[in-house]
């Protein structure tokens, strides 16, 4: 008896040793390789210089342009983010495409229809079209959302929603749209890839250069003709081999000026209300996709002489909860200034829209990585925490910034609520090493709150002060 209980005693004690000497290994290894990540992670964010740029690729279609930001600059490869610029030609159709990673487009020009298909939601929508083999029967269709875009709206975008855009209007319809790779719905890498549900793969084009990621190809044509005719029964070998895009050339955006499309309750697409959340209507299938930034009305903040800025959050958006990403417009008049301020939980990404002004930004190290003027069509990217400054130059100024959050919190560092007029006056003063009196002049030097006005004389000060300006 004594034997066995020895026995059974060392046999534990071997299977105990055995088994915590194999879960320090294999907790060893994961935090060796959790900090090999981290390493990673960090030293791509070892930012000593941000660039304003303009894309660095264009990849032609035949009715439009895809425009492509530089995704290896320090700044965007920290940031996670990819910035593509859609330019689609009167009657064009951007193809179905759907992303590993949620985006949020901004429509800097045009007018056109915007398509929606989100997995496991019903075809709510109906619209009829005339049979070519029986000109006077009418054939019922059923889809998902379709609705009108126009210039200064916002279009959220989930990972793996399908979308596609056609432009019906007479100029051509330009898109900005940022993509968050590092978004917890991207399972893959940091690398933000594009599935096409028609066309041919742009790489793989005789006129094309090979694109480093994003473009991608149409996904229909890596199957076997054989699989694909069991599946679309019915569907002629002709069918099957122009739905892989068999010797199509035709790109990513195709000239559909003959497309017609019937938009359901058009009167009733127009801005979204303000609104709380209600348990039955935030079902996606239900939520609004579209909000105009540029709305005179959806204006929240604005100031005499200085300018006016439109914020879009979840609050006013319910889906970009899910997604994580904002937007914000701002306009500055004519020699305003906007900060210097930083954004406490997210990245923002600057699109230039008109005018031209100065921008000093400000990193963890207390000297500047950016301070340059930037002018239309350029993108500035500045990271969460980086302390910005900007201010209009001779003409009014105006910008839209796409978030990485769908609430983004911003510390102003000057006026009414900033974070100076927070901190007590002596603490002020022994930080900065002035007088109390001194300090108080710096906590109360501003009232208005983000914006300000130019600086001004006594004598212009007076003047507005009894309304004569």
């Amino acid at each position: 008896m004594s034997t066995k209980l020895n026995l059974f005693i060392c046999l534990c004690t071997l299977a105990f040793f055995h088994g915590t000497s194999a879960y320090l290994r294999h907790h060893e290894g994961a935090g060796h390789k959790q900090q090999q990540q981290q390493q990673h992670k960090y030293g791509q964010c070892d930012i000593q210089r941000l660039t304003a740029s303009e894309p660095n690729r264009r990849i032609r279609a035949e009715a439009g342009v895809t425009e492509i930001w530089d995704q290896n600059t320090p700044e965007f490869r920290c940031t996670g983010v990819v910035a593509v610029r859609f330019v689609i030609q009167p009657g064009g159709l951007l193809l179905p495409f759907y992303s590993n990673a949620p985006s949020l487009t901004f429509v800097d020009q045009g007018k056109g229809v915007q398509g929606l298909v989100i997995p496991g939601c019903p075809a709510t929508f109906q619209s009829e079209f005339q049979s070519e083999s029986e000109s006077s029967r009418s054939i019922s269709d059923e889809h998902q959302k379709v609705f009108r875009i126009r210039e200064g709206d916002v279009i959220p975008s989930p990972a793996g929603v399908v979308q596609w855009t056609h432009n019906d209007g007479d100029t051509d319809l330009v898109g900005v749209s940022l993509f968050d790779a590092k978004s917890f719905h991207n399972q893959l890498d940091e690398n933000v890839r594009s599935f096409f549900l028609a066309g041919q793969s742009q790489s793989s084009s005789k006129h094309q250069e090979s694109p480093e990621g994003f473009i991608g190809g149409n996904i229909l044509s890596g199957f076997h003709k054989e699989i694909l005719q069991e599946v679309f029964r019915g569907a002629d070998q002709e069918t099957i081999s122009k739905i892989r895009s068999e010797r199509d050339e035709r790109g990513s955006i195709v000239q559909a000026k003959d497309l017609k499309l019937q938009i359901v309750g058009e009167s009733q697409q127009g801005g979204v209300g303000r609104r709380g959340a209600n348990g039955v209507e935030e079902s996606i299938c239900n939520l609004k996709f579209r909000y105009n930034i540029a709305d005179p009305y959806n204006t929240d903040f604005s100031y005499a002489r200085a300018g006016r800025i439109s914020t879009l959050n979840s609050n006013i958006l319910p889906i970009l909860e899910f997604i994580r990403l904002s937007a914000e417009r701002v306009v500055l008049y004519k020699n305003a200034i906007l900060g210097p301020k930083w954004n406490v939980n997210g990245h923002s990404v600057l699109y230039i829209r008109n005018g031209e002004g100065r921008v000093q930004v400000v990193g963890d190290g207390g000297e500047a990585v950016f301070d340059d003027v930037v002018k239309r069509g350029q993108i500035l990217v500045v990271p969460q925490g980086f302390a910005v400054v900007v201010k209009a130059g001779g003409e009014e100024l105006e910008w839209v910034e796409l978030r990485t959050n769908d609430n983004v919190v911003s510390s102003p560092i000057a006026g009414r609520t900033s974070v100076l007029s927070a901190i007590p006056v002596e603490v002020l003063a022994n930080a900065y090493g002035v007088s109390e009196r001194q300090a108080f002049k710096l906590k109360n030097a501003r009232k208005e709150v983000g914006i300000f006005r130019p600086f001004e004389s006594r004598e212009e000060a007076e003047r507005e002060r009894y309304d004569v300006v």
